[in-house]
């Protein structure tokens, strides 16, 4: 009798012990379906920025913590939604936020664009968090514009729960995510020319002479460097978001959780200049024609149409015509192959218009 007394008293302990394990995973489901990276990885891609077009890859899909590289996002978002020149007077709740900080001072007014100068040469934390509140309203509402933004271009698999980058469980993104929040960002004018910048002096509203300069080394260490952010967290690890231009042909790489993060994204960037070019598949007024039962038939392209390719996808090139029985106007069209991999196609139309 006393050892049945025994069995069901382990019994009743492991079913709590089950109980709190099944009540702990309820309560912390991220626990067990969001797969962040842990310590060992690595993730790094690299695209050309008028196609989107991947170059190279490593795991470039898996969900990582960004840190902040989050603030090109933060970026884009007030650079949409409000004007630049607006002067903002600093909340209280933006100041002595953690980590990296431009010293802001309650009841400070700064302009837009010299808070944005703060937020991406010296990753000001407190600036983040100032733009959020006065585009957003509040912190939380900017988030929210955040997060459609991301899902506007395509960001998918990412998620962001503040404007800086400060650890969070739920605030995470991929490198692919991130180079295509990075290559949207760059086509707006104000956000290349301010992550292009060595530095940026200004006076802000009460006269007072200021000046930040770029913790980016790669504006300075690699030819054609244009851009972007760094990002830091114990988390995250060593995180980089570089763009460069050579020849016409602008690039953006992503390197996150790599502690060589220099050296890795010049390399990466490097070996991609020098195994790519952005190449002319169609040129505008460029003639096609094609010999259909004696007769032959011509048709011209209205606009250009540029792609990067390799040496070898260039030798591999090749056109196919599909002529229609107009004379005038549109008469077919002509498609553009690298083996059998359809790259784009142009109508055609006739050459005398």
């Amino acid at each position: 009798m006393e050892r049945l007394d025994k069995r069901n008293v382990k019994s009743f302990i492991i079913k709590i012990i089950l109980s709190f394990i099944l009540l702990l995973f309820a309560i912390y489901p991220s626990i067990s379906t969001l797969e962040v990276k842990g310590e060992d990885k690595t993730a790094y891609i690299v695209i050309e920025h008028s196609t989107n077009r991947i170059l190279y890859k490593y795991n470039a899909f898996q969900k990582m913590y960004p840190a902040s590289t989050t603030k090109i996002l933060t970026a884009i978002t007030v650079l949409e939604n409000c004007d630049t020149e607006s002067v903002v007077e600093i909340p209280s709740i933006a100041v002595g936020t953690e980590g990296s900080s431009i010293y802001l001072k309650a009841g400070e007014k700064y302009k837009v664009i010299d808070l944005l100068y703060g937020l991406m040469l010296r990753s000001g934390n407190d600036s983040a968090v100032a733009l959020a509140n006065f585009v957003g309203g509040s912190v939380e509402n900017f988030v929210m514009m955040m997060n459609n933004t991301a899902k506007k271009i395509g960001a998918n698999s990412s998620n962001f729960t503040n404007p800086h980058g400060l650890h969070d469980d739920r605030h995470y993104t991929t490198a692919f995510d991130l180079a295509m929040i990075t290559s949207h960002a760059l086509r707006n004018d104000t956000f290349a020319k301010i992550v292009s910048s060595t530095s940026h002096e200004f006076c802000k509203e009460d006269g007072t002479k200021c000046i930040f300069y770029n913790k980016n080394k790669m504006l300075t260490s690699f030819d054609g460097a244009n851009g972007v952010k760094t990002g830091f967290t114990k988390r995250s690890g060593r995180c980089l978001v570089s763009s460069a231009k050579r020849n016409n042909m602008q690039l953006v790489s992503v390197v996150l959780n790599e502690y060589s993060m220099w050296d890795k994204s010049k390399e990466l960037l490097q070996n991609a200049f020098s195994n790519y070019s952005l190449c002319k598949v169609f040129e505008k007024g460029m003639i096609f024609e094609e010999k259909f039962e004696n007769q032959l038939k011509k048709g011209k392209v209205k606009n250009d149409f540029l792609y990067p390719l390799s040496k070898t996808e260039k030798e591999k090139l090749r056109y196919q015509t599909i002529f229609t029985d107009s004379k005038r106007g549109e008469v077919g069209k002509v498609k553009a192959y690298i083996d059998n991999y359809l790259l784009f196609s142009q109508k055609l139309y006739s050459i005398d218009i």
